[in-house]
């Protein structure tokens, strides 16, 4: 599990992450400390599989970084999704107080990306030889699916609860 919420009272960023380390799973919860804008923010999350790392940036800033350290990997998951708004519903009686936000674009990327190639990339909808799995633009949709820009039909469909 991997997770990202933005806490209603202050506008601070919450990282979870899911690390196993001597064949257990255990949750970290990691607060960042740096104010969201209220406007347009530029959220990305980098792991870099060689050095066992993982960096929050926020509009090109990072705000946290994370090294795993002493046998400690990200959890791997058998069926792995990306949940969209609540990472959890109020039947299991968990609330984190998630605030509502928009989210205008997603990119999943194999390669590590700078800043200006992922900016071009979104501006263009041009993936080149950037090794791009999946390009979003969530206002261009219908009312079922967003469009996967790279061509490899990895749609993201609308879920009724």
């Amino acid at each position: 599990y991997m997770g990202l919420d933005v806490e209603k009272e202050n506008n601070n960023l919450l990282f979870i992450c899911n690390f196993e380390k001597d064949g257990k799973v255990e949750a970290e919860y990691l607060f960042i400390n740096n104010e969201l804008g209220w406007g347009w923010n530029f959220i990305t999350i980098r792991y870099n599989k060689q050095l066992n790392y993982i960096e929050v940036l926020i509009n090109d800033m990072v705000v946290l970084e994370k090294m795993m350290v002493g046998g400690q990997k990200l959890s791997v998951g058998h069926e792995p999704h990306i949940l969209f708004g609540s990472g959890n519903f109020p039947h299991n009686g968990f609330n984190l107080n998630y605030c509502e936000y928009d989210i205008d674009h997603l990119l999943i990327s194999k390669k590590y990306l700078s800043f200006n190639n992922i900016k071009s990339i979104y501006e263009t909808k041009d993936v080149g030889d950037h090794e791009v799995v999946g390009l979003y633009d969530f206002k261009e949709k219908t009312n079922y699916k967003v469009y996967d820009f790279t061509g490899n039909c990895n749609f993201i469909h609308k879920i009724y609860v």
